[in-house]
């Protein structure tokens, strides 16, 4: 009976195609997390892939995974920030972060903000 249910409920409801482009405000709702994230932080360090937030002892890192960013916290857990992302990139000078996303559309994003902390 189940069975019967789930197949009726997928011939009404069929599978959606994703987008495989970013949402702007998932974007802009990211870029506000990271901002706010860093902005609490001790102390920022930042590779040309990743981001490092030194919070009293804790280490939170932001990265890409696949085709998404996630959010870790002491190495473990799995954060999803961002969906559909092809590449990712971040740096930082003096006290600008910049952070440059390519969606898998090939549509770029790019955000910069001050970081109040080292």
């Amino acid at each position: 009976m189940a069975t019967l249910i789930l197949q009726i409920v997928l011939v009404i409801e069929p599978a959606r195609p994703s987008s495989k482009s970013l949402n702007p405000m998932e974007w802009e709702v990211f870029i506000n997390n990271v901002m706010r994230e860093v902005r609490r932080g001790d102390t920022t360090t930042v590779t040309s892939t990743k981001v490092y937030i030194n919070n009293s002892g804790s280490i939170t890192m932001i990265e890409q995974y696949g085709i998404m960013l996630r959010r870790r916290v002491d190495y473990s857990g799995h954060e999803v920030l961002l969906h559909n992302v092809k590449h990712f990139t971040v740096s930082k000078i003096d006290s600008m972060i910049k952070i440059n996303v390519i969606d898998t559309n090939d549509k770029a994003y790019e955000a910069a903000f001050l970081s109040y902390n080292e």
